[in-house]
């Protein structure tokens, strides 16, 4: 696989149903063809460390590769590592294609169960969570996150992961001097939240960098794969005006590309 098969798919993109649907499945079918990218989401599945798409890790596939070719050393960051399964598929692309990339992951590392909402929140509040899927396990996701590296001989000291929620001030105050050239926002998914997390992080991202949402194609056209939450997709009509262009999505991934001036 060439190191321009993004931007061919990038240039060719239509946000139309047909395309939406079509690239979709050409994703789910062409990782299968890479086996230790398929190994991994496999593992990943069998034993629930993560959600979204198999055709997610072929996009992260061409899109590192992609952004490798057009910067030294790209700075890339998850908001919301959950389990650890994109952090994991990142590290794992990079040293299985040489490619060097500095690896940041942002995520409180422990669940958030339903009993603990009902019982800390207000109804509103709970039924918001509910609604935008804001519901984890009450678990030590670092040790997850540790094993999952170990078993696919990744050493996770090679990655720079911060423990905290996203907007706070001692998280921010660690990346707000960096520039980055991918950003991946997967944490809380209340449309408040997700706003704070576009503002606060896509002016971190440099010129033709990328942001990318994830559950973010509630209004766009296309019906044979799961469209993520109307809150985050709502939140994200702020981003063209933040100097974003959506070049593709993949499902309910959705990739903006910052402008060049």
């Amino acid at each position: 696989m060439t190191q321009d098969s993004f931007y061919k798919r990038k240039i060719s993109y239509q946000n139309t149903a047909h395309y939406n649907e079509s690239i979709h499945k050409e994703f789910e079918q062409e990782f299968l063809n890479v086996s230790w990218l398929s190994n991994h989401r496999f593992y990943c599945e069998q034993n629930k460390l993560g959600f979204g798409d198999r055709a997610f890790h072929y996009m992260w596939y061409l899109l590192l590769q992609n952004v490798c070719s057009e910067f030294k050393n790209p700075q890339i960051l998850e908001i919301g590592v959950y389990k650890g399964q994109i952090l994991s598929a990142w590290a794992l692309i990079s040293q299985k294609l040489g490619l060097d990339v500095s690896i940041t992951g942002i995520s409180p590392l422990i669940g958030n169960s339903w009993w603990h909402k009902i019982r800390d929140l207000k109804f509103v509040d709970f039924i918001k969570d509910w609604q935008s899927g804001n519901f984890y396990s009450q678990e030590d996701y670092y040790i997850i996150i540790k094993q999952l590296f170990n078993k696919f001989d990744i050493d996770i000291d090679s990655i720079n992961l911060i423990k905290g929620f996203s907007n706070d001030e001692f998280v921010l105050s660690q990346v707000r001097k960096t520039e980055f050239h991918i950003i991946y926002i997967d944490g809380d998914h209340r449309y408040e939240s997700v706003l704070q997390d576009i503002n606060n992080y896509a002016p971190l991202i440099v010129e033709n960098g990328f942001l990318v949402m994830d559950d973010a194609s509630y209004f766009l056209p296309g019906k044979t794969y799961h469209k993520g939450h109307k809150s985050v997709s709502k939140a994200c009509s702020i981003i063209p005006d933040m100097g974003f262009t959506n070049v593709l999505n993949i499902g309910h991934n959705r990739v903006f590309q910052r402008n060049s001036h």
